[in-house]
């Protein structure tokens, strides 16, 4: 057989609120990260709490081990609804934070948490509005110039200015993409 050990951490509880521009942000998720794992692109498991913020944008975190973190959350775009649909009961369930106007650009924040002995509350976190890259995909050289929904079904890779990597364009977190058949 194996043999083991086990042993007791001490955890705490980090609670906060989620704001943006226009006040609390209801219904996104937010999620602590060990300082160095920091990646928006997807859920790939090193989280040490994830948790949805509330209608009022608190939220909580259980069981929290000591530790250095980053808390950070993403909202990501989102089209105008209908204003039935949104006041719907239905919705506010399934989409906490939905609002008829929608949300034009996506939101982003982050924060450093340090982590000890004891609980921590009123944690802020606010998110501001990311940034939007604007270029041209342009093919030189010898070889034949793509088709139209080939260039529309790039994938393209943005890095930060110190060396990391950014999520996929187009695929989970903050980055979108959009390509016109011009490379636009």
């Amino acid at each position: 057989g194996i043999d083991f050990q086990l042993r007791v951490l001490p955890a705490v509880k980090l609670s906060g609120t989620v704001t943006g521009p226009s006040g609390p942000v209801a219904g996104v998720q937010v999620r602590l990260i060990p300082s160095g794992g920091l990646d928006f692109s997807s859920d790939n498991g090193v989280e040490a709490a994830t948790t949805m913020a509330a209608g009022d944008g608190a939220f909580q975190m259980l069981g929290v081990p000591p530790g250095q973190y980053t808390l950070s959350a993403v909202k990501p775009a989102s089209p105008p609804i209908p204003a039935a649909m949104a006041n719907s009961p239905l919705m506010a369930f399934a989409g906490g934070g939905m609002s008829a106007a929608g949300q034009p650009f996506p939101l982003f924040g982050q924060v450093s948490v340090s982590v000890g002995g004891s609980d921590i509350s009123g944690i802020a976190l606010a998110l501001t509005q990311g940034a939007k890259v604007t270029g041209r995909v342009d093919f030189i050289g010898g070889a034949p110039q793509s088709q139209p929904a080939q260039v529309q079904n790039l994938s393209l890779q943005l890095t930060s200015a110190d060396g990391r990597p950014l999520p996929p364009v187009g695929g989970v977190g903050p980055a979108q993409r959009s390509i016109d058949q011009d490379g636009q």
